[in-house]
């Protein structure tokens, strides 16, 4: 059960689970809060040297026996009666270490209303090592700490160089997966090409083989080979019956209905035609490995017009479906209590002359009408945009902001520039839109 909920931290606590290398308890810090901040960021900043780890605040401890004591002494809810604890807390993280660390923190309510249980929860850092830096004090020496059991020590020089070097096999690993799936470099031909991506069919054009698609990536920054559990019952009855998606009014669904597993975790396919075998066709898939690495690919967001004359991409539906999908995997994170910073991507490839339609309502798709008299068209063969996600507790906005941000990505790959035409125009009562009518032919 995740501890940033009430039960998970109450079960957590009554088990006496004690103190250890991921695991470690405070009481009520505010009687001294210029050591607090020292305090917690000696902490925050071994667990994320380390393995990661959850500091829970407000939990006292026997001192005979050291186990955790329920029910907890908790925290006041403000800091000096003005700031709330949480967001003090957070501003104290963020001066007093570097780089900073990309974690969360949960406020948990207790029946008395003004005290609560604070849940830090710190993933191991790809950025490591990280410093505290208390009263600006960056020297080198005796700044660095590391988790050792259950006690936060001064790194020795060896494990700061071991800290560097683990940060640079994290990016190697990383680079390593997405080049062997095909979508490392956007500037290859080969752009997108593995063995499942091949087998995608135009739904538009059943006898012609996919030339152009769009897929989806979500790649977590530190890959565990036992980040997604799909040996967990709870787990896979999550994934087959989630539908979760963009926000409402629209739902699109983003993990297709037939489910196999794979030696590296699973695989949900929509086929043309069926057959379920290795050489059908696919119209959608998506693949989910243990690392927590997600694959999402589809036909009928680019393709050609009727008489195979022009090729389009239908804004509005990919980052419809870009929103869906990170709605869905941020869900999926959470659902398996996946934790740390991770990368999201939206590809498209065979985009070298296309065009662009399904625009919002109120703007005109000239450019597929009049492809000859048109200059908006991609001179790029492929398309590829990243964002870096720190946290999976988005909230609608950031989501929305992010869209935003990669329509206009997008649109200057078709050399054009203002509003985002995915949103409604600004004239409109709500300029930030975003038009989910459009999406119900594309599902």
């Amino acid at each position: 059960m995740p501890m940033r909920t009430p039960d998970g931290v109450e079960t957590l606590v009554r088990d006496g689970t004690p103190e250890g290398i991921t695991l470690d308890y405070k009481g009520d810090f505010t009687n001294n809060l210029d050591a607090a901040k020292k305090e917690l960021a000696k902490d925050v900043c071994a667990f994320a040297n380390a393995q990661g780890g959850t500091l829970l605040i407000g939990i006292g401890q026997d001192k005979a026996t050291g186990e955790p004591q329920w029910p907890p002494v908790g925290v006041p809810r403000r800091v000096n009666g003005r700031q709330p604890t949480d967001e003090w807390i957070g501003q104290a993280l963020n001066q007093n270490i570097a780089q900073r660390v990309n974690l969360t923190i949960h406020p948990l309510e207790l029946d008395d209303s003004e005290r609560c249980v604070i849940v830090i929860e710190v993933p191991p850092s790809p950025r490591a090592p990280h410093m505290v830096t208390y009263q600006q004090d960056n020297r080198f020496y005796r700044r660095y700490f590391r988790r050792h059991q259950f006690e936060s020590l001064p790194a020795e020089e060896y494990e700061v160089r071991e800290m560097f070097q683990r940060g640079l096999r994290y990016a190697d690993a990383v680079a390593t997966l997405l080049d062997e799936r095909g979508f490392l470099d956007r500037r290859r031909d080969s752009f997108g090409q593995n063995e499942l991506t091949v087998r995608l069919l135009e739904w538009q054009h059943p006898e012609q083989p996919v030339t152009s698609f769009v897929s989806f990536l979500a790649v977590p920054a530190i890959l565990t080979p036992d980040a997604l559990d799909f040996s967990s019952p709870t787990l896979m009855r999550w994934i087959q019956s989630c539908r979760l998606g963009a926000p409402p009014p629209t739902h699109i669904s983003i993990v297709p209905d037939m489910l196999r597993y794979t030696l590296d975790g699973v695989l949900c396919t929509r086929s043309a035609t069926n057959l379920n075998d290795a050489t059908d066709k696919l119209t959608a898939y998506m693949l989910m490995e243990r690392s927590g690495y997600i694959e999402y690919a589809r036909t009928g967001l680019i393709g050609t017009d009727n008489a195979g004359e022009r090729t389009y991409l239908a804004l509005t539906s990919t980052l419809g479906h870009y929103w869906a999908f990170i709605a869905w995997v941020c869900a999926l994170y959470r659902e398996a209590n996946v934790t740390g910073s991770f990368r999201v991507y939206c590809n498209v490839t065979g985009t070298s002359g296309s065009f662009l339609s399904d625009f919002a309502e109120g703007w005109r798709d000239s450019d597929i009408w009049h492809p000859r008299e048109a200059r908006n068209y991609a001179l790029d063969q492929h398309l590829q945009i990243m964002h870096e996600l720190p946290h999976v507790e988005q909230s609608e906005a950031e989501l929305e902001e992010l869209i935003r941000q990669t329509d206009i990505r997008v649109e200057q790959a078709y050399n054009c520039s203002g509003e985002p035409r995915a949103f409604r125009q600004p004239q409109r009562t709500n300029p930030n839109r975003f038009d989910f009518a459009k999406l119900r032919y594309w599902q």
